[in-house]
């Protein structure tokens, strides 16, 4: 079977338009949205979840791994604003994200190691929820 070129035209648009009506909350009018919404109130946060201020640990992290759990990511440009931050960190070598399970994992290479409260931090300045970090 041939297309022709409005056909693929009009799918390409068609497919455009819906990713746009569902959102994304990386893009520019997720963000706008995020802006303009209330604050969450805290009862508003699952069990278990852990914000950027409930963490109180600014020692640096000593093991080579963190892994984190972490809730709003939908898309690739959410794992890639993740990963942004993350790597503006100290020590940061590399950052694996699995978007399925919400997992987010940073190897930490020579140097001092960011602390729980950086790590915590950059995810919140993503714009995403920590629910938890753990290290190896």
């Amino acid at each position: 079977m041939r297309l022709s070129t409005r056909t693929v035209i009009a799918s390409a648009s068609l497919i455009a338009l819906s990713a746009g009506l569902t959102g994304c909350a990386s893009s520019d009018s997720g963000d706008a949205e995020r802006a303009m919404a209330p604050a969450p109130a805290e009862a508003a946060q699952p069990s278990g979840a852990t914000t950027a201020a409930s963490y109180n640990s600014s020692d640096p992290i000593e093991a080579s791994t963190a892994v984190m759990r972490v809730n709003g990511m939908s898309c690739p440009k959410c794992a890639n604003n993740i990963t942004l931050k993350l790597k503006e960190l100290p020590s940061v070598n590399e950052v694996l994200i699995n978007m399925g399970i919400g997992e987010v994992i940073v190897a930490f290479g020579e140097g001092t190691h960011p602390s729980r409260d950086q790590l915590a931090s950059a995810i919140d300045s993503a714009g995403f929820t920590l629910e938890s970090i753990t290290v190896r």
